[in-house]
């Protein structure tokens, strides 16, 4: 994931047993550039574990910090679902701030 921060805007994490559909790039990236870029951390485009979601490559390093520091304690996919509770909610703020 590192080696990739600088290559690009967007990170992809796929596997390499994932038979993807025609343009499927070409469709992420257009539905990534219609966000508003503030409003999101990740985007998911499976439901499989950690196949699928995409990330801003400026948030890389956060992500992969986050992950080295607790893999061993839990799944990658159960670490982004912690990390986007701690970056993204906030049980402080209602849904109207």
């Amino acid at each position: 994931m590192m080696y990739a921060q600088s290559k690009g805007t967007y990170y992809v994490q796929l596997e390499d047993d994932i038979v993807a559909r025609p343009n499927f790039f070409s469709t992420m990236k257009n539905f990534a550039l219609q966000q508003p870029s503030e409003d999101w951390m990740i985007l998911e485009f499976s439901q499989l574990g950690f196949i699928g979601k995409m990330f801003k490559s400026l948030d890389l390093s956060l992500i992969v910090e986050f992950m080295l520091m607790f893999y061993k304690d839990k799944p990658i996919d159960w670490l982004l679902d912690h990390i986007m509770w701690v970056k993204v909610c906030n049980p402080e703020k209602d849904a109207r701030s």
